[in-house]
């Protein structure tokens, strides 16, 4: 994973050796993106689920 800017890049490497691997990354490659997405997604949404809301952050200054 690489962040840059503000923006995330997500790469994955893949070395394939027979022929039930190339059909196993062929399937994967279809739906690798959406699961990434997803993945990052809730990676991001827990953390921001637990911070303060910004009620709470005012609150605690006064």
């Amino acid at each position: 994973m690489q962040v840059a800017d503000g923006r995330g890049t997500l790469g994955t490497a893949v070395r394939i050796h027979r022929t039930a691997g190339r059909l196993y990354s062929a399937f994967v490659r279809r739906c690798h993106p959406f699961l990434a997405r997803a993945t990052l997604r809730r990676c991001h949404r827990r953390p921001a689920l637990a911070a303060p809301s910004a009620g709470e952050r005012e609150a605690a200054r006064a």
